[in-house]
C-alpha cells in the first residue's frame, strides 16, 4: 500500500502541475473579442474535466492489480462521478463560512452572555472551541465524507455508498482526515509565502523559493492521497 500510495502522490504532483499550467494559460487570454471569451470557456471546461479525471485516476490507482492505460481510460469514463463529491463538500465548506461569520459577528454577544449567566470573565476558550469545531466541519468531515463518495463513485459506482459514509464518520477515519489535512495540507499552505529574512534577493531566493514550492505540492499531494486512501477504506465492500 505505501508503494501505491507514493504512485498517487507522483500522479497527483504531474497531474496538478499539468493543470497549473493550464490555468496560467487561461489568466493569460485577453477576453477582448468573443472569440477569447470562447477560448477562456473551453480552457475552464478542460479545467474541470482535468481535475476530474487526474482525480478519478488518483483513486482508482489505490485499488489492487490496476494497469497504468486501462485506469487512465476508466478516470476518463468515471469522472463524472466526482460531482457529488464536489457537491457534498462545497456544502460542507459552505456551512463552515455560515458559522464562521456568524461566529465573527456575534463574538462581543458571546462574550457578553457568558458574562451575565456564568460570571466567566476568561471566553477564549470557547471561542478557540468554536474555530476548531469550524474546521473539524470543513477539513475533516466535509473531507472525509467527500472521499468516501468520490471513492463509492469511482471505484464502485456508488455500490454501498451509504455505509461509506456512515463509515467515514467514524472517529479513527475523521482523525487520520484531520491530521493529514492539518500536518500536509493547511499548515504547509500558510508557509507559501515565508521566507527567511536574511535571503538575499538574488538566484539563492529563486532557487530557494522553487525549493519550498516543491516541498509544498508534494506534502499537499500526500495529504490528498491519504485522504483519498481513507475514502477507499471507507467504500471498501469487506
Amino acid at each position: 500500500m505505501i508503494r501505491r500510495l507514493g504512485l498517487v502522490v507522483a500522479w497527483l504532483v504531474v497531474g496538478h502541475a499539468a493543470l497549473g499550467g493550464l490555468y496560467y494559460a487561461l489568466l493569460q487570454v485577453p477576453e477582448s473579442t468573443a472569440w477569447m471569451l470562447g477560448l477562456s470557456a473551453l480552457l475552464v471546461l478542460t479545467l474541470a474535466v482535468g481535475v476530474a479525471w487526474v482525480d478519478a485516476v488518483a483513486l482508482l490507482l489505490l485499488l489492487p492489480r490496476t494497469a497504468w492505460r486501462a485506469t487512465a481510460m476508466a478516470g476518463l469514463r468515471r469522472a463524472w462521478s466526482l460531482l457529488p463529491a464536489f457537491l457534498l463538500l462545497a456544502l460542507a465548506w459552505a456551512i463552515a463560512s455560515r458559522i464562521e461569520a456568524w461566529h465573527v459577528a456575534s463574538r462581543g454577544p458571546i462574550d457578553a452572555s457568558l458574562m451575565a449567566r456564568f460570571n466567566w470573565a476568561e471566553t477564549g476558550g470557547v471561542h478557540r472551541a468554536i474555530d476548531w469545531a469550524v474546521f473539524v466541519l470543513r477539513f475533516g468531515i466535509g473531507g472525509s465524507l467527500a472521499a468516501a463518495v468520490a471513492a463509492a463513485g469511482v471505484q464502485h459506482r456508488f455500490a454501498g455508498t451509504a455505509r461509506a459514509l456512515a463509515r467515514a464518520l467514524h472517529p479513527r477515519t475523521l482523525a487520520i482526515v484531520l491530521a493529514a489535512e492539518l500536518a500536509l495540507v493547511v499548515l504547509p499552505w500558510h508557509h507559501v509565502y515565508w521566507r527567511p529574512a536574511s535571503l538575499p534577493p538574488t538566484g539563492v531566493e529563486a532557487a530557494f523559493v522553487a525549493a519550498k514550492l516543491s516541498v509544498i505540492i508534494v506534502l499537499i499531494a500526500t495529504g490528498c492521497a491519504i485522504v483519498f486512501w481513507t475514502g477507499t477504506r471507507s467504500a471498501s465492500n469487506t
